[in-house]
C-alpha cells in the first residue's frame, strides 16, 4: 500500500526524509515526494550500480571524469552520463521502502533519470529501512538541458512493506464502482471488454482520434531546453507534428523518441494509485512511459467530477523499426492500494501540470489552448 500525502509529511517531520535545506510543501505530492537536484555535478565515465558492499561516493571517487558546482544553468549534453547528489536523505523505518520515478515533465522530454542508493544493486528501488543520500544518474538522450540546482527531476512514492495489491476480482469491484477505464466518449468499458489480469489494466494506442495523433522528437536541434522555464520554448523547434494515416499506423524509427496516447482514459479514484510498467516484451520491440506514477485522483477529480484523462506515453524502439497500428495494446498500468485518501489529491490546486483529455508536450514548452 502506497503512502499518502500526509504521511509522507510526516515522514519528514519526524526525520525519515532529511534534506540539506527545507523542504517546500510543493514537494510534497498526493502520494510521492518531489526530490530535488544538489549543487554538484559529476560527470562520470559510465552508469553503474553500487555492489552490496560499495557506496556511491566511493564509486564516485574512480568513476568521475571531473566535477564542477552545479549553477543556474548548468548544462548536462546529450548521452553521457551524470550523478547528481539530491538534497533529500533517508533514514527510513523498517515497514517503510520507496521507489523512485521521473517525473512526468521529465519523462515527456527524453531525459533518462534514475535514483542511486548506497550497498544497493537496483536503480529506483529504495528497501525498507534505509539510512543513507540518493543520488540522481542523468542521461539527456534527444535534447542537451540545462538545470539548476533545487529542480525536481525525480519523485519517490512510499510503501508499507507489507504489500497487497487489489485480485483481479477486486479490481473488477472497483472498475464497477469508480470506472477505472473508460472509452474515448468517458463512458466505462464494459467488464467482458477489460484487459485485465491480476491488478494490471492494459491500454492500446490512439492513431486515429484526432488529426494530430504525437510527436516525434527533432534530432541535433540547435538550441539547449531550460528545465527551468515553464510554457517558454516553441515546441516546433524540439518536435515534428505526426499526422494521422489513413493506414492507421506509425512506423517507430530506431534511436528516436515519440510522445504519443491511449484511446482508454483512466479514472483513478482517491483511494488508490497505479503506475505504469516500464517496459513489457509483450507488447513488441518498444519501451513506453518512462513516467510510471499515477497519482491519487488522476481522471477523475476531487469528487468524481472527471470523465478520464487520456495516458500520454513516452516511446523509444529499440533496435529496429517497430509497425504500431491503431488500438495494439500499448503499456499495462499496475493499481495499488493507499494507506488512506491523501489530503491533497491530483489537481491543478496542487501544482498538476496533466489534466487535459487531449495529447499534451511537456510544461517546458509553450502551451496552446
Amino acid at each position: 500500500m502506497a503512502l499518502p500525502y500526509q504521511s509522507i509529511k510526516s515522514l519528514a517531520e519526524n526525520g525519515a526524509i532529511k534534506t540539506n535545506d527545507q523542504i517546500s510543501e510543493s514537494q510534497f505530492q498526493p502520494a510521492s515526494l518531489d526530490c530535488t537536484l544538489g549543487n554538484k555535478i559529476y560527470r562520470v565515465s559510465s552508469g553503474f550500480l553500487p555492489k552490496e558492499n560499495e557506496t556511491v561516493a566511493d564509486l564516485l571517487k574512480t568513476r568521475t571524469l571531473y566535477e564542477q558546482e552545479l549553477r543556474e544553468g548548468s548544462i548536462l549534453e546529450t548521452n553521457t552520463p551524470y550523478i547528481i547528489p539530491l538534497n533529500e536523505s533517508l533514514n527510513l523505518p523498517a515497514d517503510v521502502s520507496a521507489m523512485a520515478n521521473p517525473k512526468s515533465s521529465i519523462g515527456r522530454v527524453d531525459v533518462f533519470v534514475r535514483v542511486l542508493t548506497d550497498k544497493n544493486p537496483q536503480y529506483d528501488s529504495i528497501p525498507a529501512g534505509y539510512n543513507g543520500p540518493l543520488y540522481l544518474e542523468i542521461i539527456p538522450l534527444t535534447f542537451a538541458i540545462k538545470i539548476a540546482p533545487g529542480l525536481a527531476m525525480t519523485q519517490v512514492r512510499f510503501r508499507q512493506a507489507t504489500e497487497r495489491f487489489p485480485t483481479a476480482e477486486e479490481m473488477r469491484e472497483l472498475h464497477k464502482k469508480y470506472g477505472l477505464i473508460l472509452t474515448p466518449d468517458g463512458s466505462p468499458i464494459d467488464d467482458d471488454k477489460l484487459r485485465l489480469k491480476n491488478n494490471i489494466l492494459s491500454f492500446t494506442v490512439d492513431l486515429t482520434g484526432s488529426q494530430i495523433v504525437g510527436y516525434r522528437a527533432r534530432h541535433y536541434v540547435n538550441q539547449l531546453l531550460d528545465l527551468t522555464k515553464i510554457n517558454f520554448h516553441e515546441d516546433k523547434i524540439f518536435w515534428s507534428p505526426l499526422k494521422k494515416q489513413d493506414s492507421g499506423e506509425l512506423i517507430l524509427e530506431p534511436n528516436s523518441f515519440y510522445i504519443i496516447a491511449t484511446k482508454e482514459r483512466v479514472r483513478i479514484p482517491p483511494n488508490m494509485a497505479a503506475e505504469i510498467t516500464p517496459y513489457d516484451p509483450s507488447t513488441g520491440e518498444l519501451r513506453s512511459h518512462y513516467a510510471g506514477f499515477f497519482d491519487p485522483a488522476f481522471g477523475y477529480g476531487e469528487n468524481g467530477e472527471m470523465q478520464g484523462n487520456i495516458v500520454v506515453l513516452e516511446v523509444r524502439a529499440h533496435s529496429a523499426p517497430f509497425r504500431l497500428t491503431d488500438g495494439q495494446v500499448i503499456c499495462k498500468m499496475m493499481f495499488e492500494h493507499m494507506t488512506e485518501i491523501p489530503k491533497k489529491l491530483y489537481g491543478k490546486n496542487s501544482g498538476s501540470t496533466y489534466t487535459d483529455k487531449l495529447i499534451k508536450l511537456s510544461k517546458y514548452f509553450k502551451q496552446t489552448t
